[in-house]
Order: C-alpha cells, then sequence, then structure tokens
C-alpha cells in the first residue's frame, strides 16, 4: 500500500511545486493530471497524454520449500520439474496427498534457486456428479434336455445421472439412457451327422456333432433426467441471456441501511421548502419531522401457513398482502426457477407518520396530540438510505437502479 502525504499529489499540490519556480516550465499543463481527481475513472483514461506516471518498488521475499497443490490428488498424476529436468519422487521430493502439500527435499535445487513447476491432474472437481448405474438380468431356460439346450436372456441397464441445478448448458445436459438386450442360445446334437461323416473313408470323427446357435440385439433408448424437462422433451441453454446482466442487490445485508437524512431542499408544488430544518447543523430540531420507519426482512417459516417452526396459524393474517410469501412467477412469470428457489427474499418497510422516528425531538404542544401522535403526520417523513462500494458506474457498465415495489394502497 503506498500512502501520499498530500490530497492531490498529481494535481494541486503538485502545482503548489511546481509553480514556485519563476518562470514555470513550459509545459505545465502536460504535467498536472487534474482530471484524476475529479472526474471518474473512464473520463481520466481518456486523457493518456497526463497518464504518465509510474510507480515502481522492489520487494524481496523469501522461498519455501512447501508447495500447496491442493486436495484430492490422484497419486501417480504429480510431475515435478526443476530448471527443465524431471524431478524423481521419493528423492528429490516427497508429496504428502492427504494434506496435497510437495516437499522439495532436494537441497540443492533450494540453494541454486531454480524455478519449480508442478504439473498435477487436478481431481477435486470429479466424482461430484451424482450418478446411479442399475441393472437386470433374466435368464429362462425354454428346453433342457439331454441332447438338446434353448435358453432366452433379457439384459436391462439404466445409466442415469442428476443435475446439481435445473438450468443445465449445452453439452452439459444429464442424461438418462435406458439399454435393452436380448440374447437367445440354442445347442442340439446330431449323431446323424456323426454316422454320416464317419461314413467317409478320408476322415474319422473324434467328437458327437452338434450345432450351437447364439444370437443377441440390443437397443438404446437415450433420454435425459426429469429436472430438465418432462417426456421427450429436455430444456438446455445455448446461453444464459438472464445471466449476462449482473446486479448489485441492494437489499442485502440489511445492516447496511440506515436512517436517512432530513431531505435538503426538498419543496412541495408550490416551491415551498418542505423541511427547512434540513440546513441546521449540531441542532436538535433537525429530525423534529421524523416519522418511524421500520425495515426488515420476514423469516419464510413464519410465511408458511402449518409449518411446523410457525406459531401463527391465523390463514387470514398468513394471506395479508403486506406480509405474505412473494414468488418469483408472480414477477416473473417466464424465468424457470431452481428448487428452493421460488420465493423471494422481500425487504419490507413500515411506515408509521403519525408516530416519532428515531432521534425526533419535537415538543410542541401544537403539533402534539395528548397522546403524543403528530396532529398532522402529513408533514413527516421517513426514509433510508445506504452506500454503494462501486461508485464508477461507467466501467462497471451500471446503467440503473430497478425496484419492484407492491402498491400500498390494496
Amino acid at each position: 500500500r503506498v500512502m501520499f502525504p498530500v490530497l492531490e499529489p498529481f494535481g494541486r499540490d503538485l502545482a503548489s511545486q511546481i509553480y514556485t519556480a519563476s518562470p514555470p516550465p513550459p509545459d505545465v499543463k502536460d504535467t498536472l493530471f487534474y482530471a484524476l481527481y475529479d472526474s471518474i475513472k473512464a473520463v481520466a483514461q481518456q486523457y493518456p497524454n497526463l497518464n504518465r506516471f509510474v510507480l515502481k518498488g522492489l520487494a524481496k521475499t523469501s522461498g519455501s520449500a512447501d508447495i500447496s497443490i491442493g486436495f484430492n490428488i490422484p497419486p501417480g498424476s504429480v510431475t515435478v520439474t526443476a530448471g527443465g529436468r524431471n524431478l524423481q519422487e521419493g528423492v528429490d521430493y516427497d508429496i504428502n496427498y492427504d494434506l496435497g502439500t510437495i516437499r522439495i527435499t532436494n537441497q540443492a535445487i533450494l540453494t541454486a534457486g531454480l524455478p519449480v513447476q508442478v504439473n498435477f491432474e487436478n481431481n477435486a472437481s470429479f466424482g461430484l456428479q451424482q450418478r446411479s448405474y442399475l441393472g437386470l438380468r433374466l435368464d429362462y431356460m425354454a428346453k433342457n434336455t439331454a441332447s438338446e439346450q434353448l435358453s432366452i436372456g433379457g439384459t436391462i441397464v439404466r445409466l442415469s445421472e442428476r443435475p446439481f441445478f435445473t438450468k443445465v448448458n449445452l453439452d452439459e445436459d444429464p442424461i438418462r439412457n435406458t439399454m435393452y438386450g436380448l440374447d437367445v442360445n440354442y445347442r442340439k446334437d446330431l449323431p446323424r451327422l456323426t454316422r454320416l461323416l464317419d461314413k467317409i473313408p478320408i476322415y474319422t470323427t473324434t467328437a458327437p456333432s452338434s450345432i450351437n446357435i447364439y444370437g443377441e440385439a440390443a437397443y438404446l433408448k437415450p433420454g435425459h433426467a426429469p429436472q430438465i424437462g418432462k417426456g421427450e422433451e429436455g430444456l438446455v441453454y445455448i446461453d444464459d441471456f438472464e445471466g449476462s446482466k449482473s446486479g448489485i442487490d441492494l437489499r442485502f445485508p440489511p445492516i447496511s441501511w440506515t436512517l436517512a437524512s432530513t431531505p435538503y431542499q426538498a419543496e412541495d408544488p408550490n416551491g415551498n421548502i418542505l423541511f427547512p430544518e434540513a440546513g441546521l447543523n449540531n441542532d436538535l430540531d433537525y429530525g423534529k419531522k421524523r416519522g418511524k420507519l421500520a425495515w426488515y426482512q420476514i423469516e419464510q417459516v413464519l410465511q408458511q401457513f402449518r409449518a411446523n417452526n410457525n406459531p401463527i396459524n391465523d390463514a387470514n393474517l398468513l394471506s395479508d398482502p403486506r406480509v405474505r410469501p412473494v414468488y418469483q412467477k408472480e414477477i416473473f412469470p417466464q424465468r424457470t426457477t431452481g428448487f428452493g428457489e421460488s420465493q423471494l427474499v422481500t425487504f419490507d418497510l413500515a411506515y408509521y407518520p403519525s408516530e416519532k422516528g428515531p432521534y425526533n425531538f419535537e415538543d410542541d404542544p401544537s403539533r402534539l396530540n395528548p397522546n403524543g401522535r403528530f396532529a398532522n403526520p402529513r408533514e413527516n417523513f421517513g426514509g433510508i438510505m445506504r452506500n454503494i462500494e462501486q461508485t464508477d458506474f461507467e466501467t462497471s457498465n451500471i446503467e440503473f437502479i430497478e425496484a419492484w415495489v407492491q402498491d400500498p394502497f390494496i
């Protein structure tokens, strides 16, 4: 981390040093980089003639004989080279397959400082796909005598894969293939053929003659997992256009939201200032028109009727539009949702303009009823605010703020 002792080292503070010379250098305008401080990053990058400052430094670290390669490494799949020479396991290095570490034991390699390169097969992503392989074999002996046998057999095998998500990409669709097989085995002794062959003068049989016929046929019926579609119409995605849009979810975390400041210079339709106390500083009257506002997220268990952990069994209360669960299909009817993703996590706000909000020290009896509530709640306000860490909207391609708001007048 580099720390500058001044606020604008390449702008105003640099100018204060340059203009001390008399006369100032003629190329002073090509040196000061004011856009770096009064514009966003995307705009500052449009001045390559000013973007000429380079910071250089040196760092020195100590090497280690241990190299971490991760867990679940197949034995025998690691190749280690030093300076283009293959190293031998057990002689030049040792591998701990349980911890996934390599220790160089050849001190000559460490002393020489040769670059060590490790190639290995990462088996971390293998074996995670849920597969099932089932088979059934049936044999029927249709005829079984001393001279003749006939057997019929059938085989059914199925290979199934279960996807992690219901939205799968092309060439990654989970299979559910079934293969049917049928085989027939027939054998019969032919004593007449044996006697016929014995009559040939130049040929003599040494074993009884028989005929064997064996045949089999198979049929493969391809299919797909039912999670991506029923029947023969599976659904895979050539391109996930929904995933091409990234956003910043402003709902989470809820603790990032704080009470909003008193609206400054807010006017009514006639041009009158609604909250003149917004210009006050370090004054108790600053929040005298702040109403009570609460923001929260309802636990999904409390929205499910007859849930085991839900103490509320009133169906009318759970059906109230202000507290009922909201599902993605209500807002996005064409969206494909995964298992457990059907319900939306809403960001709820409850506003009580007749009650005092936090830091409201209003004690004017003309504005308060005997019960402590405001006589004219229309004069009050309530609001919350939060910061956004990403400030360079142009570079990040952040174009708008999208919000789905429930009708408060239901």
